[in-house]
């Protein structure tokens, strides 16, 4: 059996931006895999984190941000396959938090 540690992070690190990609009813499921509920988007989504395979971290895909990029390698270097990301979320230090969300 596998478990799993899912930390619980701030929308707030992430940019409109991300937002609207990771939201987009059309984005490419196989680019970063998503669950988002629709019908409550405040309760925010679990985003997949690829595993890091022989310490060689990897980057998300291109096009997000600078802040989607750290918080994927600090979910990376905290060993963390899955993050939620929701209105309730920490802040974590060390990530930036964008001005406006």
């Amino acid at each position: 059996m596998f478990i799993y540690q899912v930390p619980c992070i701030s929308l707030q690190h992430l940019t409109e931006a991300d937002l609207s990609r990771l939201h987009d009813p059309q984005r490419d499921p196989s680019e970063v895999a998503c669950m988002i509920d629709p019908n409550d988007p405040q309760n925010g989504m679990f985003v997949w984190i690829d595993e890091v395979d022989s310490g060689a971290p990897s980057d998300p895909p291109a096009g997000y941000s600078a802040n989607f990029n750290a918080l994927w390698h600090w979910a990376q270097g905290n060993g963390f396959t899955w993050i939620r990301l929701a209105v309730c979320g920490d802040e974590i230090e060390g990530l930036a938090v964008p001005k406006g969300g």
